[in-house]
């Protein structure tokens, strides 16, 4: 992760504008133009807003899709349907949780993507948490790799 993209995910860490459209757009566009994990950063905080802030399902999906119209990337609709639940207040089944991280792992350093597969299912036997790991490990160990 580079300076650059860390500093604005910390920027927006748990102070996303929720209710300033025009800031939100503005990030959603900024994100989209620094890295395909910033971008999804920002669509980790749109699905997993504080419970201190007062925004609806709707408000909540309407930035879904701005973000969506303004960010393309191949595995965008799979964490996208992965979102749409954690807003809706439903958990996908954790087969299909594993089965999108295994798509997403193919995409190496979508950091922000992976978390929130993670985050959008209930996973009582924690089949999710060695898979998760595995997956960081393997994107680590690649990035650690020198380049020829």
């Amino acid at each position: 992760m580079s300076s650059l993209e860390e500093e604005f995910i910390n920027t927006i860490d748990a102070r996303f504008p929720y209710d300033s459209e025009l800031s939100w757009k503005d990030l959603i566009g900024r994100a989209a133009k620094l890295s395909p994990n910033a971008a999804f950063a920002v669509l980790h905080e749109i699905c997993r807003p504080p419970h201190s802030i007062r925004t609806t399902p709707d408000q909540l999906k309407r930035m879904i899709n701005y973000w969506r119209r303004h960010f393309d990337h191949p595995i965008a609709s799979v964490i996208e349907e992965a979102a749409v639940a954690m807003i809706e207040g439903r958990d996908l089944p954790v087969q299909d949780v594993i089965d999108r991280m295994w798509i997403t792992a193919k995409h190496p350093n979508l950091y922000a993507a992976l978390a929130i597969l993670y985050m959008s299912c209930n996973d009582p036997t924690d089949r999710l948490e060695p898979i998760y790991d595995g997956i960081i490990q393997a994107w680590k160990a690649a990035s650690d790799k020198p380049r020829k």
